[in-house]
């Protein structure tokens, strides 16, 4: 124990020297904990495209149809959603409207989102605006310029979707940028009938056989048929076809939503790198004209409520933290992260557009997300060289001070030291060093995490072990480093012996 303290007293009298050590620990494990906290988000590149189109990070529906939120006395019953014309819900969670779920008996989502609950969601700290899911359902049918006669059966669901153009500015990926043709909106355009529609749709993209004129373009028109809106006794808003409004579009824009690359070899000298995208019906519009359309279409005698929130998020990287101070907050609704809704698409493809066709001997990679994000797989060998890189200047530290100690580790082991004592005292410098940089690196980057967690409703003990749990994984990573590369400068100075010393002196 005197040989430890010994060693501390000595890292701590060369505190200046030892700084650069220090510093350099502090950038590793501010790494590490940037790396560790990415885990409870992700990076802000990831499914950046199907984030700009949902409208932000986070999607709140005023349905509890997560299983999670039922409390443990509450009276269950099973139930099956029949629409969703004002969500996306079933694009993202189709089995609702198939299999069905379990919720609260007498649960009702009618009334949708109040302006008491968009006040809550708001004094999060890593919520900067809520985006209202503006959506009325519509039928697309044959574009005006198109003289054949429509056969009913053919006509397919889309829905009209209305864009705030501020709220579009305040997203980390702007619209604007999954533009392939055209343009996106501008204010100029808020009031008329423009729109910007996906070029990778679901729906049938023309009628006859495939010409010149097959599916979408910049510049034509495409006629929508909006359903007559209402509202029963219940609050429930009814949508109704046979007197429905038909409306006339003329697009501006087409949109690719992109989604990931599939890459793949098929012999080692040919690779083929694909890039998928998502197909969607949704046809975007302004937010005046969308609006004009849903007053036209209730003869201003329904309001708009809406049935489904996106949270545009400041920090992506403690977006799980956010979601789980949401979910205390609001806990009889349902929400999920657009990145997690975006991987559940991934894993079929019927929401892709078709890849080419791969041979069965063919090698298969796909990667997700933006080209300029660090993937996931890469942030432990890149944590590990930093940690190495770091761990190499404290044993160069090391080995500087012990040679300048030599007549003191002489005189140590003239009264008695042994080797294992002497290394106690190296490696107890090179523990000081690695403890002190980690806890600089490590409260640098916890702290806006930790902020943002009591801002919420996160309660102080999940708190305390969420900063306790990764204190220790940066110190013990720190910690374990820097004594294994304070090995050699050890062994070296428990070599030294008594004789060579004073020869040397």
């Amino acid at each position: 124990m005197f040989f430890f303290s010994l060693g501390i007293k000595n890292a701590w009298r060369n505190l200046g020297r030892s700084g650069l050590a220090m510093l350099s620990m502090a950038f590793a494990t501010a790494f590490l904990t940037f790396s560790v906290s990415l885990g409870r988000g992700f990076a802000h590149g990831q499914n950046a495209a199907m984030r700009a189109l949902t409208g932000g990070e986070i999607s709140s529906y005023a349905v509890n149809f997560d299983i999670g939120n039922l409390a443990a006395t509450a009276d269950i019953e099973y139930t099956r959603l029949t629409q969703s014309p004002q969500t996306d819900l079933s694009v993202f969670q189709e089995e609702l409207f198939i299999t069905g779920f379990l919720q609260e008996a007498g649960t009702s989502s009618a009334a949708g989102f109040t302006a008491a609950d968009i006040e809550k969601i708001l004094q999060i700290d890593n919520v900067t605006a809520i985006y209202p899911r503006y959506q009325l359902p519509a039928v697309r049918t044959v574009s005006r310029y198109e003289h054949e006669l429509i056969d009913i059966s053919r006509l397919k669901q889309a829905n009209l979707r209305g864009r705030d153009y501020h709220l579009d500015n305040l997203q980390m990926v702007h619209p604007a940028e999954m533009i392939s043709q055209g343009r996106w909106f501008t204010p100029e355009d808020e009031g008329d009938l423009v729109c910007v529609l996906s070029e990778h749709q679901m729906i049938t993209q023309g009628f006859g056989e495939p010409g010149p004129n097959w599916g979408p373009a910049v510049g034509g028109f495409i006629r929508v048929l909006i359903p007559a809106i209402s509202q029963n006794a219940a609050g429930e808003i009814i949508f109704d076809y046979d007197q429905s409004l038909e409306v006339d579009l003329q697009i501006i824009g087409l949109i690719a939503v992109f989604s990931r690359n599939l890459n793949y070899t098929v012999t080692v000298e040919e690779a083929v790198n694909e890039a998928l995208y998502y197909k969607f019906d949704d046809i975007q519009l302004p937010l005046t004209t969308w609006q004009n359309l849903w007053q036209m279409a209730s003869d201003g005698k329904t309001a708009f409520v809406p049935q489904q929130l996106s949270l545009i998020c400041s920090d992506t990287t403690v977006l799980e933290n956010t979601l789980d101070t949401v979910r205390r907050m609001l806990p009889r609704y349902t929400h999920m992260s657009v990145s997690n809704q975006a991987e559940r698409l991934m894993m079929g493809m019927e929401w892709e557009t078709e890849p080419a066709l791969i041979p069965p001997w063919a090698i298969v990679i796909q990667e997700t997300g933006n080209a300029a994000t660090i993937q996931d797989d890469l942030r432990l060998p890149i944590g590990i060289a930093i940690f190495c890189t770091a761990a190499l200047v404290i044993a160069a530290n090391l080995l500087i001070m012990a040679a300048e100690r030599k007549r003191e580790i002489a005189v140590l082991k003239a009264i008695g030291a042994v080797r294992r004592q002497i290394m106690t005292m190296i490696l107890s410098e090179a523990f000081l060093i690695a403890t002190v940089g980690g806890c600089l690196g490590f409260l640098v980057m916890r702290v806006p995490a930790t902020l943002n967690q009591s801002l919420g409703v996160t309660g102080f003990y999940d708190i305390v072990i969420s900063i306790a749990g990764d204190l220790f994984f940066a110190l013990s990573a720190a910690a374990i480093v820097s004594l294994i590369f304070g090995m050699l400068p050890a062994l070296k100075t428990a070599a030294l012996s008594v004789i060579a010393v004073m020869q040397s002196e």
